[in-house]
Parts: C-alpha cells; structure tokens; sequence
C-alpha cells in the first residue's frame, strides 16, 4: 500500500477522504466481478494492452472513496466470540417478549437465573403413586439419598437401621451383602408399619455395600487409621489393584390384598470390578487417609470424591461403587408396586 499524505487524513471531521488501494488480483478473478466491486474498480486494462490480471496488478490503481463513521474501539471488536452483551439464556429464549415501550415503564428488572432449571421428575407409574407417600430409606448415607432424588424420590424418610453389621465373614460377598440388606429392610418395616405417628410406609428401601479382594476377603467401613492405611495399601498391591465392589439393595411394599396381606420383597446384588492405580504412594494413601474422607465408606474410599485419586479405572457401573446402583433399583421399585390382584396380561384391558 502506498503511503497516505497528511492532508488526506481527517480523523475528527467525518467527511470523506480518499486513499490509494493497491489491488491484487487472483487469475481466477473475472472482469465482471472487479467491476461489480463497491470501490467502482474500472475493467479497462492499461491503454494499447489486452485485459489480464497481471498488466492489473502491474499497472492499475484504484481509487476508492469511502464515507467513514466514528467508531468505538469495542463496536471494532465485537464479533461472536467478544459480543457486545451477553448471548441469552435458555430462560431468556422462554420468555415472553416485552415490546420496547413497556420495558422502560416497567421499572427495574429482576435478575434472570441463568442456565437451566432442574430437570423434571421421571414420569413412571410406580414413582407417580409414591409421590406423597411415605418412602423409607433404612440408610443414613447422603451418597444414596442424593442418588434417589435423581429419580424424583427427594421426599424420604431417613430411618438407618441400627442393627450391628456382624454377619460371618466367611460368606461369599455376594451372599454377606444381600444377607445384611435383607436384615436392614425386615427390622425397619416390623419398626414402621405400625407407627401410629408417621403412619404405614408405601416403600422401604434397604442397602449395603461391601468391597472384596481377589481372595473374598471382605472389607468394610475401617475402624482406625492404621486399620484404614493397611487397608488402601491390600487394595492397590493384591490382584494387580483389581478388586470388587459388592451392593445389595432390597425393596419392600405392603400388599394391598385383603386375600393375601403381608409384604411384598424384590432384592438385586450389583458386582463391579475396580482398579487402583499401582504408582500410587505409601505418602499419597496415608494423606488421603489424613482427609476422613473414606472414614465412613466400605474400602476407605469415596470414589465419588477425592478418592477418585487412586482409581485407574473401573469395569461395571459408577453408581455401584458410590453405594447405589440406581438403574437396577428402579427396576425393584417397579417390580414391588406391582398391583398383584391385577394380573399382567391384562393391564392393558379397558
């Protein structure tokens, strides 16, 4: 580009000025589209010479004059990925539109919640009838209580079974799992079903977690920080770091039924294999073991927190490992509330 005189400068006046462009031209550019150009570019190629691109370049300027606006240095700026406001929420998108004249009567605004409001509560006939219900959770653990309100059962009533956790360790995981889960669910539904107070629960859920090694040893909340350190260190140095993560959870509803009263039961044992991370150190285990986190958990750990550390990856699902697996428990929820006067080849019967 040539250089621009003083006097063809004037910044503060707004009036047009004029500058030399020096164009360059592709090959492939047609005459019609340098003609067609908003600088009014000519087509006639130096006199006594055809038209090509190249004689263009060599020896055509072009005078352009442009009428030039103030401009802000942010308005220069502004593109989609520096907008001038703030691009809309999907609650803005949802509003009703305001015309112009009555946002400005309308006095200040409040400020809009931004993102998305929290997903709508699964709507299955099983969950639907126990919307005001009383639900029972025989577990003190935040982790399953977070878990159930995934699936709409925010509204729970918190009973933990106090009975000790003493079954014979020589059971087989599977077996020990669901045996404690079973004994949890029975004790609190004898306890509640006749609370004249609260009244009859419509559910009881009841569940149990326990990790094992390769070996079937099991392994439970630990009891001191020597007993947890020992047992992080037989978690990641048996087995290559593999172990196995055990839940049973256990669903049980009265029966509805004058001709056969009592209780409806339904019990799922969940497996799910997990792997620590070998580099993992005596110094990082014992700090973590410092945290309490695992303080409270079967295997002294959170895998769903900070314990997450010494996890190099897992073969089953996550939800298993934090206490609950939520999918199989739907499914027993939905397999107890069944209506058993209805017979299931003609639900569907008007």
């Amino acid at each position: 580009m040539h250089g621009r005189r003083p006097s063809d400068i004037d910044s503060d006046s707004g009036r047009s000025r004029k500058c030399i462009i020096l164009v360059i031209i592709s090959p492939h550019t047609s005459r019609r589209s340098l003609g067609n150009s908003e600088c009014g570019i000519s087509e006639s190629s130096p006199p006594g010479q055809p038209f090509h691109p190249i004689n263009v370049l060599l020896h055509r300027r072009y005078r352009c004059t442009t009428q030039l606006r103030p401009t802000t240095p942010r308005s220069i700026m502004a593109d989609e990925k520096h907008p001038l406001e703030e691009p809309p929420s999907y609650d803005d998108a949802s509003a009703p539109l305001v015309p112009p004249a009555e946002k400005s009567n309308a006095g200040p605004q409040a400020p809009l919640r931004r993102g998305p409001g929290p997903p709508r509560p699964l709507d299955l006939p099983a969950l639907n009838e126990l919307r005001g219900k009383r639900v029972i959770l025989a577990s003190a653990s935040p982790r399953r209580r977070q878990l159930l309100a995934q699936i709409g059962l925010s509204d729970l009533d918190i009973v933990p079974c106090t009975l000790p956790e003493n079954q014979d360790k020589s059971l087989a995981p599977f077996e020990y799992v669901l045996l404690t889960a079973e004994n949890k669910a029975r004790h609190i539904y004898q306890t509640e079903i006749d609370n004249p107070a609260k009244g009859e629960p419509r559910l009881v859920l009841a569940a149990d977690t326990v990790v094992s090694t390769h070996l079937g040893q099991i392994l439970e909340k630990p009891r001191n920080e020597r007993d947890h350190m020992t047992m992080l260190k037989t978690l990641r140095d048996l087995n290559n770091g593999w172990h196995k993560v055990f839940t049973a959870v256990v669903a049980m509803a009265p029966l509805e039924s004058a001709v056969d009263p009592g209780y409806a039961m339904e019990t799922h044992v969940e497996e799910t294999a997990v792997k620590f991370d070998g580099s993992v150190t005596d110094e990082l285990l014992l700090s973590y073991v410092k945290t309490r986190e695992g303080a409270d958990k079967a295997g002294g750990y959170g895998i769903q927190g900070l314990g997450s550390i010494l996890v190099e990856k897992i073969d089953g699902t996550f939800d298993n490992v934090v206490g609950l697996p939520l999918r199989a428990t739907l499914q027993l929820i939905e397999k107890v509330m069944v209506d058993p006067d209805v017979p299931a080849e003609v639900d569907n019967v008007l």
